[in-house]
């Protein structure tokens, strides 16, 4: 019997960061939303784990995430910095498993450099694996 898979975004929002224009209206898509925000008193080190968490789930459910959208808060600390690579690369792994896939880093604020750099970073490293890593600046078009 053949298993068939449910395709799912993704919008992971850290505190702060306005994520509304990445929700779709309802019926935009076949895919199911899952958004995945930062709580006022989670470290990012913590959302990035909550992140591999629940893309971990998604697989183990048969869900594949085609989508994926990180938005920065503003900070651009270390720890965020490494929580974010983290983060993406909890959802960029999967992807390029399934050969398929597309993330989104949007920064509107002075995160932007950041989210470039490890866009520009990570986009090289997975170079021809069927998975586009694209920053996205100022504001957010859904």
């Amino acid at each position: 019997m053949m298993q068939t898979t449910q395709n799912i975004e993704v919008v992971v929002a850290e505190l702060g960061a306005d994520w509304s224009s990445y929700v779709r209206p309802a019926g935009v898509n076949d895919a199911e939303l899952v958004v995945i925000e930062q709580a006022e008193r989670e470290t990012a080190t913590d959302l990035a784990r909550r992140v591999r968490t629940c893309v971990d789930a998604l697989e183990t459910e048969g869900k594949v995430v085609d989508c994926a959208v990180l938005v920065g808060g503003g900070r651009t600390d270390n720890d965020v910095l490494a929580a974010r690579s983290l983060a993406l690369r909890a959802i960029v792994s999967p992807m390029v498993r399934n050969g398929r896939g597309q993330v989104l880093l949007h920064a509107s604020g002075r995160d932007r450099h950041s989210m470039k750099g490890l866009a520009t970073m990570v986009a090289e490293m997975i170079r021809g694996s069927g998975v586009d890593v694209v920053p996205v600046t100022g504001v957010a078009v859904a």
